[in-house]
């Protein structure tokens, strides 16, 4: 018997062997791969709930007046599992698991990759700005150097200019 997963009860009706005997026999049943030992059959029905996936193997054995038993019948009795507890979907989610672990490990590698580049556009910048200040710092310079001078300059020819003892040649000059 083949049996799908949500169909895991069963229920089993037993007869005698020989219908002679039919009020005095007794039965016993096993299930391999869940039951250990034999159990008396109450009754002549037996019932399984919610089986686990698996393959199992039904044995009733009818036992006579004095308990040793005469005939064993077997059934097997396979329970599907449900496609997700089955091997394919936990390959499926393995795969899934390693590809979320590379997505994740992708994300993590551009987004330190995206925090390094910001970090050298910032300190580029900086650079930039430290070598303006120090070309304007520079020029300053430079014209104060230059400036200087000439103050001096202009200041001695503006008290020349001011004496009434220079000739009028000098001042066509200037």
């Amino acid at each position: 018997i083949r049996l799908k997963y949500d169909q895991n009860n069963i229920t089993v009706k037993c007869a005698a062997f020989n219908y002679c005997f039919d009020r005095d026999m007794r039965f016993e049943y096993k299930l391999d791969n869940l039951d250990k030992d034999w159990l008396p059959i109450s009754g002549y029905t037996l019932t399984y709930s919610n089986l686990p996936p698996g393959d199992y193997v039904l044995r009733v054995r009818q036992l006579d007046n004095n308990r040793s038993p005469l005939r064993e019948i077997k059934l097997n009795i396979e329970v599907a599992a449900p496609f997700y507890a089955t091997s394919l979907a936990y390959i499926i989610y393995f795969l899934l698991l390693i590809c979320a672990m590379i997505l994740i490990i992708r994300f993590k590698t551009r987004q330190a990759a995206l925090k390094a580049s910001l970090e050298y556009e910032r300190k580029e910048k900086e650079r930039i700005e430290e070598l303006n200040q120090s070309k304007l710092r520079f020029f300053t310079n430079i014209s104060h150097e230059f400036r200087t001078p000439l103050t001096l300059i202009i200041g001695q020819i503006e008290v020349l200019m001011q004496m009434d003892t220079l000739g009028t040649g000098v001042f066509n000059r200037i």
